[in-house]
């Protein structure tokens, strides 16, 4: 009897395990791509909220697809903005306090229909337009 190899029926047998690891485990992977797509897509929502949140709170105006809006326009109203690649719905409420705001943005992408929602409060300071300059001597 020759010793030196694997036997037709070992060959088989260790192929049927490596099948059976193989099939319950590809499912995995394509769900944890599914999730990483997810998270990448929330967090490019999330970036994009919070930088409008930022230049709002900054200036008190905030540029979309090159047209600006001013707190103004959109105080008190419900203000739907389409982008090329986003929904952006902007919502600035007043609070018991006269010059404290309460702003909400829900952004949602066309493409991986993903949806984002931030909040947050602002307290309303007199803008200086983008020219004028402070000098003080």
């Amino acid at each position: 009897m020759n010793n030196k190899g694997f036997t037709f029926i070992e060959v088989l047998i260790s192929l049927s395990i490596l099948i059976v690891i193989v099939s319950t485990t590809l499912p995995l992977f394509s769900q944890i791509n599914k999730i990483a797509l997810k998270s990448k897509s929330q967090y490019k929502l999330g970036k994009l909220a919070e930088s409008y949140m930022e230049e709002i709170k900054a200036s008190g105006n905030i540029l979309i697809d090159n047209y600006k809006y001013s707190l103004e326009d959109i105080i008190e109203k419900e203000t739907d903005i389409l982008s090329n690649y986003y929904e952006i719905k902007i919502v600035i409420n007043k609070t018991n306090s006269q010059s404290i705001k309460q702003i909400n943005f829900h952004i949602k992408d066309n493409q991986t229909k993903e949806s984002y929602e931030l909040s947050s409060y602002i307290y309303l300071t007199p803008y200086k337009s983008d020219y004028e300059v402070v000098l003080k001597e």
